[in-house]
């Protein structure tokens, strides 16, 4: 079985198969309609985040910028997080919004952990390798972080929902 033909029958495959499959199309057909009325379903969370390519407006940008945090730092802690273009100050500010102010403190003692001049595009390399000496520290970082997220999933949904007009194209029908 090829990719394509993988692709086409959503039983064999996952989230992140599908995103890797390039499967955008059945996820702008997806009915969101559950998030808006209730449901907390991370799966459907999950689908709208990636079906949220270019955010056109503040709570779409917010939403984005935190569900990203949250699933990178989830893949690999706060190294794969500072890879990012995205600055930590963006997705702090992002789990503000949503109404998680206290994982901005944690982000903020990683900000200060690194020396601005190595946050720099041009110095990733450089960055990198400074990571590696903070590993202790970063991995009780981002143990603040799991304990500070726990309830990220329903918060990211209660979000959607105050905001629904705002993710009016993502809905079957508009409020």
């Amino acid at each position: 079985m090829n990719g394509q033909e993988l692709g086409k029958d959503d039983s064999f495959t996952s989230q992140a198969d599908r995103f890797a499959l390039g499967d955008r199309a059945t996820m702008a057909c997806q009915d969101f309609e559950p998030l808006f009325a209730g449901s907390e379903d991370e799966s459907l969370l999950f689908d709208l985040y990636l079906g949220i390519e270019n955010p056109r407006n503040d709570p779409q940008r917010t939403f984005h910028d935190a569900w990203e945090a949250w699933e990178l730092m989830s893949s690999d802690g706060f190294e794969m997080l500072l890879e990012q273009q995205t600055p930590l100050e963006t997705y702090a500010a992002a789990f503000g919004n949503i109404g998680m102010s206290e994982v901005q403190p944690i982000f903020s003692r990683v900000s200060a952990l690194i020396p601005p001049g190595l946050r720099q595009a041009e110095n990733k390399d450089a960055l990198c390798e400074y990571l590696r000496t903070l590993f202790d520290e970063l991995r009780q970082l981002a143990y603040e972080f799991y304990d500070a997220t726990t309830e990220f999933v329903p918060i990211a949904a209660r979000y959607l929902r105050q905001h629904q007009n705002d993710f009016a194209e993502y809905r079957q029908s508009a409020p």
